[in-house]
């Protein structure tokens, strides 16, 4: 179900986006803890994004708060309720909630040249009812050629049988370890191979030191430095055309970093929002 914005809990512009279609940039939440439930993972994921909003609050920005989708056990209807709000949008910026966010973001997406980037610790290619864990192979099933990269890639969280499928697919995958040392040597191929980009970021290919609130927290996951650099450069090339924050799950993050890191990535990444 769909909510509009308060006024007194964003910086910026905001609209009802049942009567308004702003332009730019447009946050919208996907208040959702029913995919990670599914996927046997830790929830929290549901409130996500308003403490996100919290956390951002103290940057001045343009970018326009649209409100949030709230999800219920009907994660199916909630999901396709997102990916009509999304179709209408310049630049949708969509905040979470569990990854499967991911599966409405690419419904609303151009199929046409499309390439799909996941900075994550998993390849979320799992089989079985729509969850956390099943929109990029959801993707496939429904895309004709398809570009897929999965950055951040942590081997022990990953089944042997996940592998596989990555494998079967073609898929461009990264370990942490590998992108943390040496960068992403395939990024101009693979950006020179496609016209539009979804780009999702899961908060859990972090290190567990800068990103203690997500399901499913790495000890030996990425730094900011890894990741920054990264996401400007794929947001410079022009041929974003959505950009997600998945996996913010304040109530296992007391501290709220987490939130507070998804702020600065946000901030720093569209500097022309400020």
């Amino acid at each position: 179900m769909y909510f509009p914005p308060d006024p007194r809990k964003w910086p910026g512009p905001v609209a009802d986006l049942r009567r308004e279609i702003p332009r730019g940039i447009v946050l919208i939440g996907f208040c959702s803890d029913e995919g990670v439930r599914r996927n046997c993972g830790r929830v929290g994921a549901r409130e996500g994004p308003a403490v996100f909003r919290q956390a951002f609050s103290k940057f001045p920005t343009s970018i326009t708060d649209g409100g949030d989708i709230i999800s219920g056990t009907d994660l199916e209807e909630a999901q396709q309720e997102l990916s009509q709000f999304l179709t209408k949008l310049e630049l949708p910026l969509i905040i979470g909630g569990g990854h499967e966010l991911a599966w409405p973001q690419y419904l609303a997406s151009p199929k046409e040249s499309l390439g799909i980037i996941n900075i994550d610790a998993h390849f979320d290619l799992r089989s079985g009812p729509s969850s956390s864990g099943t929109s990029f192979l959801q993707m496939a099933k429904h895309q004709h050629l398809f570009h897929y990269a999965c950055l951040g890639i942590q081997s022990q969280s990953n089944s042997k049988e996940l592998f596989q499928t990555a494998e079967s697919l073609n898929v461009h995958w990264i370990t942490a370890e590998k992108l943390s040392k040496e960068g992403w040597k395939g990024q101009k191929a693979f950006l020179n191979a496609v016209d539009h980009l979804l780009l999702t970021l899961c908060l859990d290919v972090f290190a567990e030191a800068y990103a203690p609130g997500v399901s499913a927290p790495q000890p030996f996951g990425l730094t900011p430095q890894t990741v920054l650099p990264l996401l400007r450069s794929l947001i410079a090339s022009n041929k974003v055309r959505s950009f997600s924050i998945a996996e913010l799950a304040p109530p296992l993050d007391p501290t709220g970093q987490t939130a507070r890191l998804a702020a600065h990535l946000v901030s720093t990444c569209f500097p022309s929002s400020r």
